[in-house]
């Protein structure tokens, strides 16, 4: 089995991959924060345009900041108001590619919700 690698992606920041995700996360943050700091950045900037690639055996996954942030918490690598814990903690890695395949999911339900109000909205039948 393969290890999996992370992969930051962040407006205006070069892609940069890592080998787990507390170091993905790490780098994530603190350009995510930098961004916040230009203080121009939306919220839909950070939920649509920043994200963590999680490239595993089986899938490749992306968990946006909401989330991101959300797990880096759960896991411990973040503390307190958002501070980096140090040194960053192992984590397992099914616990990553759970969370991974739970942020797919949600999205795939967001997606098909979207679509089907579009339909309903255009007169289509959706019942099935």
């Amino acid at each position: 089995m393969e290890n999996p690698t992370f992969t930051t992606i962040v407006p205006g920041v070069e892609d940069q991959s890592f080998p787990n995700f507390p170091e993905a996360f790490r780098c994530f943050w603190a350009s995510v924060m930098l961004l916040l700091n230009t203080g121009n950045t939306a919220r839909q900037t950070l939920e649509t345009a920043c994200w963590i690639e999680g490239h595993f055996e089986n899938c490749v996954g992306r968990m946006t900041f909401i989330p991101a942030k959300e797990i880096a918490y759960d896991l411990g690598i973040l503390i307190g108001n958002g501070d980096l814990r140090e040194p960053l903690p192992e984590v397992n890695t099914f616990d990553i590619e759970f969370a991974f395949v739970q942020c797919m999911n949600e999205t795939a339900s967001a997606m098909l919700a979207s679509a089907v109000r579009l339909a309903a909205v255009e007169g289509e039948d959706v019942s099935g």
